[in-house]
């Protein structure tokens, strides 16, 4: 059950708070997790806007004008545009038109048409919209990679507070056992004083012993509190509201093991091939060179004569006039066609746009290239701090096993009065700070392991379980 409490309300009991019940509250309330889910519905939207570039379109539109009573004209007109994914288009519609002053080229009545627009050279093979829509599904693709991006940097960031956290608490957890080792031993001390076996200079001796304890547990317990505050910075709950972690919580034991399944898949030309297949950096560049892709095909179509074509059946007698087996259809003699030609001379501003959108890819390409070496050396460095690490804790967890033994001897030494208070508190000392120096190699190997799927980009995918 985890320990959580909003400020204002009363504290519950003491309780175990594991790694992975934080990381699921970091993975499902914290609000950066909410910001990148908005980002990728942003980029499901700017998707649909795009499709909507081909979504058929009706027009309508009526005028009338008359003046000094004198009715100039009446137009009503409805159209039903088709777009296709090729640039080309099919039109229909009604016109209706009537009065005194219209122009000699208007045909007055009522008029159906139905007919194509098609682009020969410009927009035929590739277009503005054809490439929006497009480049809109690499927007969303990299939406989703810097989602992943975003949350595996939030992930190691809350881990660290995490262990940070769990180093504080084992430090307090060793102050709190040394300080109570020399406290009975204080009580034995002045025990043998009372019974004349001992000097009063060893009592007060054995006094300085327990306030050094004492004082280093308080600083221990300063810093837990402190380590649990930075925690409680990656709690939040459903309603977006943030929470504090309960002073009595306290971190799940063994949790050294956490991950223990990386550990034997530190195979490091496989991750590196993971890196170049699955990395989320990596991922987002192949996209945004498929985006430069399309923006070079669109300035080479820039570049290029446009040349239209417009043609139409024209009716007087509504749709049954665009019926073959009518008696009327003629498209020899109802129809209507345009062409249009436009060509810049120099052809300056295309061939400027072209070589641009060539030299952002180039960028790009180099830029790619650049970041996939920076991530092969963050798995290289991650798979070698790790190995380190782990011949550390083996070494030091030895050490102070022997230390142990020492002190443990020095300790039976002393109770038969063959030592000293002097060489029982140096071998504690070294007992101690080997100790501290052992839970912090601890955690400087958790996290030197967790590194590795945070190098590959996949931590959100990793399961913490022990």
């Amino acid at each position: 059950m985890l320990c959580l409490w909003l400020p204002g309300k009363a504290a519950q009991t003491d309780t175990i708070f594991s790694a992975q019940e934080f990381l699921a509250l970091v993975k499902s309330y914290h609000p950066l997790v909410r910001k990148t889910g908005i980002q990728v519905d942003q980029a499901a939207m700017n998707l649909l806007f795009a499709k909507g570039l081909f979504d058929p379109a009706l027009n309508a539109a009526n005028s009338n004008k008359t003046l000094d009573g004198l009715q100039y004209y009446q137009s009503s007109e409805a159209e039903l545009v088709i777009p296709t994914w090729f640039g080309v288009e099919f039109k229909s519609g009604i016109e209706y038109l009537q009065g005194n002053r219209i122009n000699t080229s208007e045909t007055s009545g009522t008029l159906s048409y139905a007919g194509v627009q098609i682009p020969i050279l410009k927009n035929l093979v590739y277009d503005k919209r054809r490439a929006a829509l497009q480049q809109a599904k690499q927007a969303q693709f990299m939406a989703y990679e810097e989602q992943k991006l975003v949350l595996n940097q939030l992930i190691m960031d809350a881990m660290y507070a995490y262990f940070d956290w769990v180093q504080a608490w084992e430090l307090l957890q060793l102050a709190d056992k040394n300080y109570s080792l020399n406290m009975n031993r204080m009580k034995l001390v002045v025990k043998s004083f009372e019974l004349g076996e001992r000097a009063a200079i060893d009592t007060l001796e054995a006094y300085t012993l327990v306030q050094q304890f004492e004082l280093l547990r308080n600083q221990h317990y300063l810093e837990f509190v402190r380590e649990g505050i930075y925690l409680s910075a990656y709690l939040w709950n459903e309603q977006t509201e943030p929470l504090m972690l309960n002073a009595t919580a306290q971190p799940e034991p063994r949790w050294e093991r956490f991950g223990e399944t990386w550990n034997n898949q530190l195979l490091l030309d496989s991750l590196l091939q993971e890196v170049n297949d699955k990395h989320p950096g990596l991922q987002w560049y192949q996209y945004k060179l498929q985006v430069l892709k399309l923006d070079q095909k669109v300035k080479f179509q820039e570049m290029l004569p446009k040349l239209d074509v417009n043609y139409q059946l024209l009716s007087k007698n509504g749709l049954t006039g665009f019926n073959p087996a009518y008696d009327g259809f003629s498209p020899n003699r109802n129809s209507y066609y345009g062409i249009k030609f436009q060509m810049p001379l120099r052809l300056s501003e295309g061939r400027a746009s072209y070589q641009l959108a060539k030299l952002k890819y180039r960028d790009a390409v180099l830029d790619r290239s650049m970041k996939k070496m920076e991530l092969e050396n963050k798995v290289k460095k991650a798979v070698a701090d790790f190995l380190f690490l782990e011949k550390q804790v083996s070494l030091q967890t030895n050490y102070v096993k022997n230390l142990e033994l020492l002190a443990n001897a020095e300790q039976v030494k002393l109770e038969l009065g063959e030592s000293s208070f002097f060489l029982t508190n140096s071998r504690d000392t070294k007992v101690v700070d080997a100790r501290e120096k052992l839970i912090q190699l601890q955690v400087k190997r958790m996290m030197s392991l967790l590194s590795v799927p945070y190098s590959l980009g996949i931590l959100t995918e990793v399961s913490l379980q022990n």
